[in-house]
This record gives C-alpha cells, structure tokens and sequence, in this order.
C-alpha cells in the first residue's frame, strides 16, 4: 500500500509568529493604524469616535482564517461585488475579538472585503486586532 505525504505547514518566521493560533504579519502602533486609516475618511472617522486613544496601544496585523469573522449588518451588495473584482488585495479590515470566544472576530471596518474574500472562496484574510487580545 502507498504512503500518502502530507505537508506540515511551514514553521512561523520572525515576521510570521503564532499569537493565539493566527498568523501575525506585524505589530503595529495605534498611532500608525490611525495614519493607514486616515486614507478612508469613513472608517478614521469612526475609528476615532468608537475606539478611544490608548484602548490598544499595539495592533497586530494578522492572517485569519475567514470563517473566524462575524459579518454584522447589511451589505451592500454593488460594494462587495466591485471588492470581489479588484486585481489587488483590499486594504486589511479592523477587527475585534468577540464575547463568544477566541476564535471569533467581529469586524469593525471591513464587513464587505470579508464578505468579497468569502464569496472568491478566499482561505484567509488580513486584519488588525488589538495585540492585548491575542494574548488573552
């Protein structure tokens, strides 16, 4: 009988450490998301009205899996359609962890990229999360 192979996933490299089972790419200030985010005026607006200055001081940019996100509201289906389209990657979504668990993340801003990335059978996403709740 032949022996099946099977790949173990390569091991994390320095910019690719396991916080809490997700991929982290980097960690990043919470001065520095604020300047990322100032390029989409809706979602520096809301960030600064809904998240307090000093509520995360670091930000990790982590790969997760897409079935970890919660997709509250209604989307708007033009939007997701024309994020489903694009030929790059859309910028990272904004992220917190959920009441129901660790493996959860409800989605601050980013609800259609999520929701693009679900309907191109995407495996993972980008986002930031408050570093201090990795750690949990």
């Amino acid at each position: 009988m032949a022996r099946l192979h099977t790949k173990s996933p390569p091991p994390p490299t320095a910019v690719d450490k396991l916080i809490d089972g997700l991929a982290v790419v980097e960690v990043v200030s919470d001065e520095v998301l604020r300047e990322r985010l100032a390029s989409r005026p809706w979602a520096e607006q809301e960030f600064r009205r809904e998240v307090p200055p000093g509520m995360a001081s670091q930000w990790a940019l982590v790969r997760c899996p897409i079935g970890v996100f919660e997709v509250p509201g209604v989307i708007d289906r033009e939007r997701m359609a024309s994020y489903a389209t694009l030929a790059t990657a859309p910028p990272p979504v904004v992220a917190f962890r959920s009441s129901q668990g660790a493996q959860h993340l409800t989605i601050f801003d980013g609800c259609h990229r999520v929701t693009a990335a679900r309907l191109r059978d995407d495996a993972t996403i980008l986002a930031y999360v408050p570093e201090w709740q990795l750690r949990r």
